[in-house]
């Protein structure tokens, strides 16, 4: 009996082993390979630098292969969900969102762009502002970047949208058509809801 045990536990463990490959290893290898494909079969010329061809691939892969490419930022969406970026609103403690702002953005908390981001949020919506952060990618002529747009709240009311150079917007329309951030031109990619 306690043979069968052993083995019933090793493979429970190796089921799960496989859920998560399937779940979450696989969309990215997968992803990874049908860019590399594609990259592949799109060789250099010698009239384009390194950054403007690669510019162009990402621009037309994007274009041809919406739904592949659509998944690669899928698997990078999970793994900031993964690392705590929800989607849910959060009220945080006075000196904690300077912190989370700076995660969120790849910066020091001590630096100005942090500090333009928090306070814009704590004019809009006060000290015990809730925040939500909106992580987004651009695909902005084929050059690409990432970023995060800070929803917000007060009592339970929308209050708005501050962007990552600390810019307020009413609405996320209004972020849309207004933003300096991004062209008009350019694609954004972030999760739904």
């Amino acid at each position: 009996m306690a043979a069968a045990e052993i083995d019933r536990g090793l493979a429970e463990t190796e089921k799960s082993q496989l859920e998560t490959w399937a779940e979450d290893i696989r969309p990215a290898m997968v992803a990874a390979r049908d860019w590399y494909s594609f990259y592949a079969s799109s060789p250099k010329l010698l009239t384009y630098g390194n950054e403007e061809h690669e510019a162009r691939l990402k621009n037309t892969y994007f274009e041809e292969h919406r739904d592949q490419a659509l998944a690669g930022y899928q698997v990078q969406l999970n793994r900031l969900y993964e690392n705590g970026f929800t989607g849910e609103y959060k009220q945080y403690k006075p000196g904690e969102l300077s912190g989370a702002v700076a995660r969120a953005l790849g910066l020091d908390a001590s630096s100005e762009g942090v500090a333009k981001v928090t306070g814009e949020i704590t004019d809009r919506a006060g000290e015990d502002a809730e925040v939500k952060f909106v992580p987004m990618f651009s695909l902005d002529g084929g050059m690409e970047s990432s970023t995060a747009l800070f929803a917000i709240r007060s009592d339970g009311k929308d209050v708005g949208y501050v962007d990552s150079s600390g810019k307020y917007y009413g609405s996320f329309d209004e972020f849309q058509h207004e933003n300096r951030i991004f062209s008009e031109k350019g694609k954004l990619i972030l999760a739904r809801g």
